[in-house]
Parts: structure tokens; C-alpha cells; sequence
């Protein structure tokens, strides 16, 4: 049998993904955890490169009890920039949001890194677990 034969066949014999579905290669997924108190702000980052067309964005069907949050974009800079510096075209930058803490309770924020025009087609995606704990608590 031609080998173009057997390739076919064994792809044609892969399941399918279900439809609607968003697959994340396991080695492209990070997951990361945050604790803050309420009214408090933690800082998260992740590298990004604009000069693709990728960019991260908030997965809010993944995420989960977004309400207890507040997140805000603060930007992408160069790794190591400071003030004044002009990016060199192409490297690559770090995108940096504020994640502040609304009511107490456990969330999951889940980015994902694409390009926008592809939503299905995620390179990359980061899950942040975050606890916010009431003021005054220890957190546990």
C-alpha cells in the first residue's frame, strides 16, 4: 500500500474534536496562581508578540465567577524597558494586566493567545486561579 494511502487512513481514523471546541495543546497551557485580599491588586504577565497579529485575550466562557474581579489591560512594553526606550520591531514584549479583588470567593481567569481574525485557532492560553480573600482573613 502507498505510503500517502496509510497516512490518509490513519488521519481519516483520528476522532474528531467536538464541535464548537477549543483544543489547547497541553504544552502550550500554563496555569499560574494568585491570592489577593479585597480591594488589593496583583500584577500578571505573559509574553506576547504584536509584530504576528497575536494578541491575549480574556476567554470568558472558560472563565469562571468573574464578577468577584476586576481586570484591567495596562499594556505591553519591551522586557526591560524603560521610559523612553523604543521597542525593537518584532522582539518579543510582555503584556501586563491588574487583577483586583471585588468580594471574596475563587475564581478562573483564562486567556488565550491567538490572532483575533482566528479565534478557533489558539496558540497559546494561560489559566490563572485567583483567591480573594476578605479583609482581615488569612487568606486561607
Amino acid at each position: 500500500m502507498p505510503r500517502a494511502t496509510v497516512l490518509a487512513l490513519c488521519i481519516a481514523t483520528l476522532p474528531a474534536p467536538p464541535a464548537g471546541a477549543e483544543e489547547v495543546d497541553p504544552l502550550h497551557a500554563e496555569t499560574r496562581a494568585i491570592a489577593v485580599t479585597v480591594g488589593e491588586t496583583a500584577e500578571v504577565s505573559a509574553e506576547t508578540n504584536p509584530s504576528t497579529g497575536a494578541a491575549w485575550r480574556l476567554n470568558e466562557t472558560a472563565s469562571r465567577n468573574l464578577a468577584i474581579l476586576d481586570i484591567e489591560a495596562l499594556g505591553t512594553a519591551a522586557a526591560g524597558e524603560t521610559e523612553g526606550d523604543l521597542p525593537i520591531v518584532g522582539a518579543p514584549m510582555v503584556a501586563t494586566w491588574a487583577v483586583t479583588g471585588r468580594t471574596a470567593g475563587k475564581a478562573r481567569i483564562v486567556l488565550d493567545y491567538g490572532q483575533p481574525w482566528r479565534p478557533e485557532d489558539i496558540w497559546r492560553r494561560l489559566e490563572i486561579a485567583v483567591t480573594v480573600a476578605a479583609p482581615g482573613s488569612d487568606g486561607s
